[in-house]
């Protein structure tokens, strides 16, 4: 290899040793607060762990890549190293609609969608789920994770396991069909641990490409990248009901709705990966 490149504080150490051993570049691709994620929240061995490894490593290494200002202050604060931040934003037209509602089986119905992510505590997940309760709607959850299972049971106990959808992890362009074809897309992590609190969804950048009106927590990480482009309606709490009248309120403006979509075409022109992977492009050409 000519070139190490580790995503995340999980793979660094491995990558380390090689690039010690073979005298190669190495690039750390930080895509979040690896010791604040809420997997180690209440882990504190495991989280002791990796801040130890964190600082073992990190004060070393030249080529650092994060997806945020608050990761890139901190690598600054804590270490004196100089990131660059490139956002996970996806090609202009990277995938194109080719399948209607009617051929995914969706039913004619308003649709809602979360999508994309792994579906973990602290994300909104379950408050959405009760929140179903009063919505007349049909709402898809793509993905995979820590309470995906527990997600189901909600479903069945809310008594609203009719009107949801569980997608298991697919292929990204079979994903995006549904996002496509979904009338909202939601976001709706919490604050309650430092790593979402700074997070910067890719799920984000996806229904803006698929130009669809969002509803979305307003971190700030998130408000900051897209609050001028007047896309997507911001939660303003996590309370079940107010979930409900918050989709609902949208579902029934649909001038708003065509506003905020139209208005997800102009941001896609900039929110893009023409423009991020120049960055890239750059620290390749300036390795050290």
């Amino acid at each position: 290899m000519d070139l190490l490149w580790a995503n995340d504080l999980d793979t660094l150490w491995a990558n380390y040793l090689v690039s010690k051993i073979r005298n190669k570049p190495l690039v750390f691709d930080s895509h979040e607060h690896f010791t604040e994620v809420p997997e180690l929240k209440y882990n504190k061995f495991a989280k002791w762990f990796w801040k130890k490894l964190e600082r073992k490593i990190l004060p070393n290494l030249n080529n650092v890549i994060t997806v945020c200002q608050p990761i890139k202050d901190y690598f600054k604060n804590q270490y004196d190293i100089d990131s660059i931040i490139v956002r996970n934003c996806p090609k202009k037209d990277f995938v194109t609609k080719t399948k209607t509602k009617a051929d995914l089986n969706m039913p004619d119905k308003p649709i809602l969608i979360w999508q994309g992510g792994g579906c973990n505590i602290e994300r909104g997940m379950e408050e959405l789920i009760e929140s179903m309760q009063w919505v007349d709607a049909y709402l898809y959850i793509i993905g995979d994770g820590d309470v995906y299972q527990d997600l189901k049971a909600l479903s069945i106990e809310f008594g609203v396991r009719n009107k949801i959808s569980f997608v298991p992890r697919i292929p990204f362009e079979d994903m995006m069909q549904y996002t496509f074809n979904a009338t909202i897309g939601l976001s709706l992590d919490k604050d309650t641990n430092q790593n979402y609190a700074i997070s910067l969804p890719n799920k984000l950048f996806e229904y803006i490409h698929a130009q669809i009106p969002i509803i979305i927590t307003p971190l700030s990480e998130i408000k900051h990248t897209i609050e001028a482009f007047d896309i997507c309606e911001f939660l303003t709490n996590h309370n079940p009901s107010n979930i409900a009248s918050q989709i609902n309120a949208l579902l029934n403006d649909k001038n708003k709705r065509e506003l905020y979509s139209e208005n997800c075409k102009k941001a896609k022109q900039v929110l893009c990966w023409e423009e991020e992977e120049k960055k890239i492009i750059d620290l390749l050409r300036n390795l050290r």
